[in-house]
This record gives structure tokens, sequence and C-alpha cells, in this order.
């Protein structure tokens, strides 16, 4: 995996709002920000919504914060 830091991002990708990064998730990995972590994203497995956090893949529970955050990000690719 590419281990550039998404606030590495911050002032060179442009962020989104949840909206936006639902779009880019079906074909990316999202992270945000504030979670300051390529290890914590979230991405589509067998059409439900995954989130990768402490070496696992999870159901992710969207929360009020990850709603209304505008500073999401797509990771780049993985080779």
């Amino acid at each position: 995996m590419n281990d550039i830091s998404p606030v590495f991002h911050k002032g060179t990708a442009k962020t989104m709002s949840f909206g936006e990064a639902m779009v880019e998730v079906i074909n990316n990995r999202i992270t945000r920000i504030e979670w300051s972590s390529n290890e914590e994203y979230g991405f589509l497995k067998d059409e439900r919504l995954m989130i990768h956090t402490k070496g696992k893949e999870h159901l992710w529970i969207v929360s009020k914060g990850d709603l209304t955050a505008n500073d999401w990000v797509v990771l780049p690719k993985v080779n």
C-alpha cells in the first residue's frame, strides 16, 4: 500500500462531502483527513459499505460526524 498520509492530501487533493465520497467509494478507498491514517478507510465489499480499522474489516455504521464532514479524500490505488 502507498504509505502517503491523508494529511499530506489536505493541500493537494480535493476534499469532499460525505455524499461526494459515497460516489467515489464505488471504485476507490476513501478516508477522512481527521482519521490521520491510511489504515482507516471505507470501501465497498460485496455491495456493503465497510470500514477497515485496527487491522480488521467491519460493517460501517456511519456516524453523524461522518455525514456532516467535508474532509473526505480518495486514497491512492493499491498496486
